[in-house]
């Protein structure tokens, strides 16, 4: 776990001590919010400030849909405000997985 609370399992694919949170911020909140448990969202919340998490948000290209849905109920900005639910695919797949 960092000094500021996340576990560097949602960063598995890459070398977690080699991030610069404020450089790649975009980076960080997608990972998290993809990959990562309810506690290290709250720590990115808390981080970055739900100011700049919305900012940042809004520009990713994939949020998972229970993401998605909790970003927007949370940062009261509609799902079609964010990139990932405007650039998803038009027809969906046959199978949910």
């Amino acid at each position: 776990m960092t000094a500021w609370g996340l576990f560097a399992k949602a960063f598995w694919d890459v070398p977690f001590e080699k991030i610069d949170f404020e450089k790649h911020s975009r980076f960080v909140i997608e990972k998290v919010f993809t990959n990562g448990t309810w506690s290290d969202q709250i720590a990115v919340l808390r981080f970055f400030g739900t100011e700049r998490v919305a900012t940042e948000a809004t520009q990713i290209t994939y949020l998972r849909p229970p993401a998605l849905s909790f970003l927007s109920t949370l940062l009261g900005i509609p799902k079609v405000s964010f990139k990932c639910y405007t650039s998803k695919q038009s027809h969906q797949l046959p199978w949910d997985y």
